[in-house]
């Protein structure tokens, strides 16, 4: 790394915090807050000068796939680590951005990974998102950054993970995570709950709104979750019936594009994720869109079957290994300000969603 690219880093990210400050003023309320989400990104671009952070990185990624049947990490020598400079172990090997740039549009990206690596590409990508929600479900830190460039293709379905400038820390529940990829995999597989999978979206990715709007609900007397899961359901049935599209999207399991029609278009919900989620969720799109445009681009395999491998791989996993019951029910939020938060959120769906406000009102005062 060149050293005037710390410097220079710092200077641009203080110009641009200044424009996303003053740009927020402006733009409409967001399932993102979006200064506490600059932070963030802010935070993990300074990370990424940290060398020797980086090094600790890879040492603890070493350590976790010791022996690992597919996943292999480079050595690194950190008797030789200076401030701008890291030596580690070269992996020979065509990362996959490179496969992807070289496969004559004559031939199919499996065929050609078979040819070349002797591997089976659906499996690598199926080992390497299995993984990435195994460690987000059991461990303390993801592999953050999980891009084409980033993945070496090795023979016998290996893959190499390089550069860990960047990498994740573990959900604040893994337990409250573990729900979601349940509720994610069953609607894969045929469950059409997509209820359940907002309400545990909820819980994981932000579930200070989450608790608080479940404390003061059971104060009223009525279960907001129950209720909100039945009307989204509805909604979900109808829409999928009058537009063929969206009906398509959640066939093929691209179910983060189905959540923005179906719930949050216009942020009707009125909610917004914690922006300590920021690099487990960049992380997961990353993903989500290197096998959405692998799919799209070459046509041989869907998106859903790579999703439904990489969950069933990650979830079999837990069934040997218990999952921490670390699912908190404490909020921020005070009494009063959870009731807030309540009125908040009827009073946008009323203005927002007449269907989905009717249904729930339905559900409350039966």
């Amino acid at each position: 790394m060149r050293p005037s690219v710390y410097k220079y880093l710092r200077s641009d990210l203080q110009k641009l915090e200044r424009i996303v400050k003053l740009i927020s003023l402006f733009l409409p309320r967001s399932i993102i807050d979006y200064q506490s989400t600059f932070s963030e990104f802010k935070t993990t671009c300074l990370l990424e000068t940290d060398y020797k952070r980086e090094i600790s990185n890879m040492c603890y990624f070493s350590k976790l796939y010791h022996n690992h049947p597919y996943i292999v990490i480079p050595k690194v020598y950190s008797k030789f680590y200076k401030k701008n400079v890291i030596i580690q172990e070269f992996i020979e090997g065509p990362t996959l951005a490179d496969v992807i740039s070289q496969v004559p549009s004559s031939d199919s990206i499996s065929s050609y990974v078979k040819r070349k690596m002797h591997s089976n590409l659906w499996l690598q990508l199926m080992v390497v998102g299995g993984e990435f929600l195994k460690t987000a479900m059991t461990e303390e830190y993801i592999f953050g950054d999980p891009h084409p460039g980033n993945m070496i293709l090795l023979p016998n379905d290996k893959v190499a993970f390089i550069d860990f400038g960047i990498i994740s820390r573990k959900p604040s529940s893994q337990e409250a995570f573990y729900q979601f990829v349940q509720s994610y995999y069953h609607i894969l597989l045929g469950s059409e709950d997509y209820g359940q999978l907002l309400n545990s979206s909820l819980f994981c990715f932000c579930p200070d709104l989450a608790n608080a709007l479940k404390q003061c609900s059971i104060n009223m007397g009525f279960d907001y979750f129950s209720s909100i899961s039945v009307a989204i359901n509805k909604k979900s049935q109808i829409m999928k019936r009058n537009n063929y599209l969206l009906s398509n999207v959640v066939e093929d399991g691209h179910l983060f594009t189905a959540f923005v029609h179906f719930f949050d278009q216009n942020n009707s919900l009125n909610i917004q994720l914690d922006g300590n989620h920021f690099q487990l969720l960049k992380a997961m799109q990353e993903f989500l869109g290197l096998v959405t445009s692998i799919s799209n681009r070459y046509g041989e395999e869907k998106f859903s079957k790579i999703m439904i491998g990489s969950m069933r791989y990650a979830l079999k996993y837990c069934e040997t290994h218990k999952i921490k019951k670390d699912m908190s029910y404490k909020t921020k939020y005070s009494i009063s300000e959870s009731y807030e938060l309540l009125l908040d959120n009827l009073s946008s769906l009323a203005e927002k969603d007449e269907f989905l406000f009717n249904t729930l009102c339905e559900r409350i005062f039966l």
